[in-house]
C-alpha cells in the first residue's frame, strides 16, 4: 500500500494537468481580488456623480468599507464558486489517468486487492484539495496586499476562521470522493467531471426543493435536506460556538467521504481490470 500511494503522489507530481490548473487558478483569482477595489471605488465615483442615483451616503460608506478586508474572512473559505469547478476538472484528470493510459492494467496483478487503488488515490487527493485551497488563499492576499485600493487587516475570530477552513476542506474532500466513485471506480471521467460542475455551481438546489417537496407530503415537517448535503454546507462560515451545524457539517462530511470510498473499493474489488 506505501508503494501504491508513492506511486500516485509521483503520478500527481508529474501531471501536467495539476500544475497548470493551479496557476490558472492563481491567476484568475489574483486578478479577481486585485481588480475589485477598483472596480467598487470607480463604481462609488459613478453614484457620486450621479444626482439621481437614489444611493446614500451609507451606502456608498459600506461599499468603501468592502474595501477593506480581513484576513479571516479570506481563510474561512478560500475556494468555492466556479473555482471549484477547476479544482474538479484536476481531480478527475488524476484520478481517470491510470485508466485512460493503461497504466491501471500493470499494476492491478501486484496487488491482493484491486480497491488499494481508490483508497490510494484518496491519499493523494487530500493533499491536492489541501494544494488548491492554499494556492487560492496566497492569491487572493497577495493580490488584496498588492492592490493599492484595498486593505487587509490581520484580525478578527481566527479560531473561526481556521475551523471553517477545516471544514470546508472535509467537506471537499466529500465532494471529491463523490468524482472518485463516478471516475475511478466507474470509469466515467466525463460523469466526474459535470458532478463536480454541478456541486460547484449550486446546480442541485433545485433537486433538493424537490425532494423537501416530496417529504413535506408525506408529512415529515421541518426537514430540510440541503442542511445534510455536502455541496449546501461548501462554504459557510462555522463557529465554534454553534456546535450543531459545526457537528452536523463534519457528520456529513465524514459520511459521504466514508460511504463513496468504501463503495469506490467494493465496485473495484468486484470489476474486471479493462
Amino acid at each position: 500500500m506505501g508503494r501504491l500511494i508513492k506511486m500516485d503522489f509521483y503520478r500527481l507530481f508529474r501531471s501536467k494537468l495539476f500544475w497548470v490548473t493551479n496557476i490558472i487558478l492563481f491567476g484568475l483569482n489574483f486578478l479577481i481580488n486585485f481588480a475589485i477595489p477598483f472596480l467598487t471605488d470607480w463604481s462609488i465615483e459613478l453614484l457620486r456623480s450621479t444626482p439621481d442615483s437614489g444611493v446614500s451616503e451609507a451606502e456608498l460608506a459600506a461599499m468603501a468599507e468592502s474595501n477593506h478586508m480581513h484576513f479571516a474572512d479570506l481563510l474561512s473559505n478560500p475556494l468555492s464558486g466556479l473555482f471549484m469547478v477547476i479544482l474538479f476538472v484536476s481531480a478527475t484528470g488524476f484520478l481517470y489517468a491510470d485508466i485512460k493510459d493503461g497504466y491501471i492494467k500493470n499494476i492491478a496483478g501486484q496487488i491482493s486487492k484491486k480497491g488499494y487503488t481508490a483508497f490510494s488515490k484518496f491519499i493523494a487527493i487530500l493533499f491536492h484539495n489541501a494544494f488548491f485551497m492554499v494556492t487560492a488563499l496566497l492569491s487572493s492576499t497577495l493580490a488584496i496586499l498588492i492592490c493599492p485600493k484595498a486593505t487587509l487587516a490581520f484580525d478578527g475570530d481566527m479560531g473561526d476562521a481556521f475551523v471553517s477552513f477545516l471544514v470546508n476542506y472535509l467537506l471537499g474532500i466529500a465532494l471529491t470522493s463523490i468524482a472518485l466513485f463516478f471516475t475511478a471506480a466507474l470509469g466515467n471521467k466525463t460523469l466526474g467531471i459535470v458532478i463536480g460542475v454541478l456541486f460547484s455551481v449550486g446546480a442541485l438546489n433545485l433537486i433538493y426543493l424537490g425532494i423537501n417537496k416530496v417529504i413535506d407530503l408525506i408529512n415529515i415537517k421541518n426537514f430540510d435536506i440541503t442542511k445534510y448535503m455536502p455541496d449546501t454546507l461548501y462554504g459557510h462560515v462555522f463557529k465554534t460556538s454553534e456546535t450543531v451545524e459545526l457537528c452536523t457539517a463534519l457528520a456529513v462530511a465524514l459520511i459521504f467521504t466514508t460511504g463513496f470510498i468504501a463503495l469506490s473499493i467494493f465496485i473495484i474489488n468486484k470489476k474486471d481490470v479493462k
